[in-house]
């Protein structure tokens, strides 16, 4: 079932809106907020929440995939529900943020899983690895796999990307970045929450120990339906491992200035293991 969770950690989502003063980074009127003061503040907060809602009611409900179809929450729910959910919002907002923030999530969330026995909504937007301490404040308890791929692959997949770097070693930087971040933020939460798993390994190297992994850290049952979409899925051909070596404009140096930033994170306290 296509799912939506932009709203989370986009531009002007939950998270934006819940630690607007934490994420000040994000935007310039946020660093002169800051300089500014606390009134500033207070109509900042006003101003995130109209955007929050306009962008729930436009692109985050409908926009134009990859495909050129529909995507958004249309795809899962109909627009009375998210109306209902959105005024709603606008009135328990006002009282308590982060628990009308958390009863806006689920309630999105119910609707786009419909199923009673289900015990997990996954998403599997990379970002969210980036926000975990504050994601993980606001939906209390929740698990976080930290899928880790090298980096060459990873730059070499994003250069396509509309969203990423266009350049192959400005595209390293980009991934070091991340991976610090992610290091950071996955050392602020509890042990039991996070899981850390190589994608080389999942796919390919070490299948049946990294899946068993898998439902080891969310504690469940191996299913056939589940095995069934592991084992004719998630398969090594799809990975287009190696594409770099043909895709970015000098593979030496590229491949030179990887590892020199894989020996940069080991120097920090990251072992990143290079397959090959």
């Amino acid at each position: 079932m296509p799912r939506e969770l932009r709203f989370v950690t986009d531009n002007y989502g939950l998270l934006d809106l819940n630690f607007r003063s934490e994420r000040k980074s994000a935007y310039p009127a946020r660093t002169l907020a800051s300089k500014i003061g606390r009134d500033f503040l207070k109509m900042d907060s006003l101003i995130d929440k109209k955007l929050f809602l306009k962008r729930m009611q436009a692109d985050w409900w409908r926009r134009v995939g990859k495909n050129g179809e529909a995507a958004g929450l249309i795809q899962a729910m109909n627009r009375e529900d998210l109306d209902k959910i959105l005024t709603n919002f606008t009135l328990t907002s006002k009282y308590d943020l982060k628990e009308a923030s958390r009863e806006l999530f689920y309630s999105i969330a119910d609707i786009q899983v419909r199923s009673e026995s289900s015990r997990y909504f996954a998403d599997s937007t990379p970002v969210n690895i980036m926000n975990a301490v504050h994601i993980n404040e606001l939906l209390q308890g929740s698990k976080f796999i930290n899928m880790i791929r090298d980096g060459r692959d990873v730059v070499s997949s994003v250069l396509t990307q509309r969203w990423g770097p266009t350049d192959a070693l400005d595209g390293l930087a980009w991934w070091k970045n991340r991976i610090i971040e992610g290091h950071h933020q996955m050392m602020k939460l509890d042990k039991s929450q996070v899981m850390e798993l190589r994608l080389e390994e999942l796919v390919e190297l070490n299948r049946e120990e990294s899946y068993q992994r898998l439902l080891n850290f969310l504690d469940l049952q191996d299913h056939p339906r589940m095995r069934k979409y592991f084992n004719e899925t998630i398969r090594s051909e799809k990975m287009s491992q190696g594409n770099w070596k043909t895709q970015v404009p000098d593979p030496g140096r590229f491949d030179q200035k990887y590892l020199e930033i894989l020996t940069e994170l080991e120097e920090s306290g990251i072992w990143i293991t290079q397959h090959y």
